[in-house]
């Protein structure tokens, strides 16, 4: 594309403004929105980087008891990244990590562009990024505390750096391309599923001569040769601490889930709704599904297809991960975006239009069809931003969270109880978020791990306070008279309370 028009194109700069935007709602907001704990997690590793060595190869989790809290996990860059901004600023800003997300987020938009001009048209390539920014799971995921913003820009930038070596392009989209490619897998492993547009394309440039194409060898080397060692290294990690996110099996919350979740009409239904909800709203939705029912020529523009198809893979390889987590159906955005932008140009193609006054409505239907994706994305994603029906009990875990960091010696030991749907998993992943929000670390229990035997085998470990929730402890009598008769009191509130473990 010609830099001097890209320059002159105030649309994709105002779409991308747009994204950016949308993006500083609650910027300095603390961490009681939705998906709290996998942000709190994050921030916990982006400030145990800045308060405990910058070394991105050994990152360190809240719940560790009394290791040295080593987590198996993907690659922690995004974690990096906001600690390196912690060090500029000289202090932890959890803001940091929203605007980072944001900044990602914009970029993806700017590359998304690209792509869909690049393959339809310029204005294919608008009314993409446009559907992208209007996402609901994109409006609330691209300002979260999490890495997920990032792996979108590495997993579009790997696309669209591909097609463009296909395209004729040099060593250096080549190179791009790889970079990206490695450091989506590294950010988030599902982005494995990349192989397939990529083989898609690479089909396209050398037909039945691509598995004999050295320079793909040399490409598949660079793009995975880092995830393998990194990977390897995370269960080493593993194996020191017995700490881990549940990364490779079978440790951990498993994302895979029985066979029978395949066969589940549930699943698909959930699956649905999102698609048709908070990923793409129901006019996203069925935009998509009229783009991928429009013809296409043989060649590149088949690519959201292939991309889809690979999402759909992955979707049911990690069918409990996508069932029980929203933000799993991110990646689907960009290719349905991508088909959602060729269906709008379809519809609003003015230029076959020859009646003015026509022209003039089809225009105002397609500004209405954006003003009403657009109040249909701030609707379904609301409810992310106040963290719906949970928002009192999050809110109270945040202040007591702040009476405990205020209260408590810096380096004592906590133990907390609180809910945990992966209670089951073996080495589970251990609920983070009242131990990051008292900066503190130690142990998190469950309410049905959490005994008085339990309780003071912590004890004799070191842990010095407890946080709890009342309503936990009232259903558990047992453990609520042994703390009633042998501990004071410290803090509480209308949700939980914090018990001081030694006279």
């Amino acid at each position: 594309m010609n830099p001097t028009s890209l320059r002159s194109d105030r649309w994709v700069w105002a779409i991308v403004a747009l994204n950016f935007g949308l993006h500083l709602i609650g910027l300095s907001q603390p961490l009681v929105d939705a998906q709290n704990w996998r942000q709190t997690d994050t921030a916990a590793i982006a400030r145990n980087f800045y308060e405990e060595g910058m070394n991105p190869l050994y990152p360190r989790v809240d719940w560790r008891g009394r290791t040295e809290g080593y987590v198996e996990s993907e690659f922690s860059l995004f974690p990096w990244l906001v600690a390196f901004f912690y060090k500029l600023s000289g202090d932890i800003w959890e803001g940091w990590g929203r605007l980072l997300s944001g900044i990602f987020s914009a970029l993806t938009v700017f590359l998304l562009f690209l792509l869909g001009a690049g393959l339809y048209g310029r204005r294919v390539g608008h009314f993409a990024a446009l559907v992208f920014t209007l996402s609901p799971l994109e409006i609330f995921y691209g300002r979260a505390f999490m890495p997920e913003a990032l792996m979108l820009l590495c997993s579009v930038g790997a696309v669209w750096a591909f097609w463009m070596w296909t395209e004729g392009g040099g060593r250096g989209w080549f190179f791009t391309a790889a970079m990206f490619t490695a450091l989506a897998i590294l950010v988030k492993l599902p982005a494995l599923y990349l192989g397939l547009p990529l083989l898609f394309l690479a089909y396209g440039k050398y037909g039945r001569r691509t598995w004999a194409r050295s320079e793909l060898w040399l490409f598949a080397l660079l793009a995975l040769l880092p995830p393998l060692l990194w990977y390897l290294h995370a269960h080493r990690l593993f194996l020191r601490t017995h700490l881990t996110f549940g990364i490779l099996p079978p440790y951990g919350y498993s994302k895979f889930g029985p066979l029978a979740l395949r066969l589940d009409p549930k699943f698909y239904a959930t699956l649905a709704e999102r698609f048709f909800g908070v990923l793409l709203t129901p006019v996203g939705g069925v935009l998509t599904v009229l783009g991928l029912l429009l013809p296409v020529s043989s060649g590149p523009r088949r690519l959201p297809r292939w991309w889809l198809a690979a999402l759909g893979v992955y979707a049911l390889v990690a069918a409990e991960g996508n069932r029980a987590l929203d933000y799993y159906q991110l990646p689907l955005l960009p290719p349905c975006a991508l088909s959602a932008g060729r269906a709008l140009d379809r519809i609003l193609r003015l230029d076959v239009l020859r009646d003015t006054v026509l022209r003039g409505r089809v225009r105002e239907a397609g500004w209405m069809l954006f003003g009403l994706m657009g109040f249909m994305g701030y609707v379904y994603s609301y409810p992310l931003y106040i963290a719906g029906t949970y928002r009192d009990y999050f809110r109270a875990e945040y202040a007591i969270g702040q009476e405990v960091r205020h209260h408590t010696p810096s380096d004592a030991l906590v133990v907390t109880i609180d809910l945990d749907e992966n209670r089951r998993a073996p080495h589970r992943a251990q609920n983070p978020v009242l131990l990051y929000y008292s900066g503190r670390k130690g142990w998190h229990l469950t309410p049905d791990e959490a005994t008085p035997e339990r309780v003071e085998g912590l004890r004799e470990e070191g842990a010095r306070y407890l946080i709890a929730p009342i309503g936990e402890l009232l259903q558990n009598p047992r453990l609520w008279r042994h703390l009633k008769e042998r501990y004071p009191l410290l803090a509480r509130n209308d949700q939980f309370m914090v018990v001081q473990l030694f006279r």
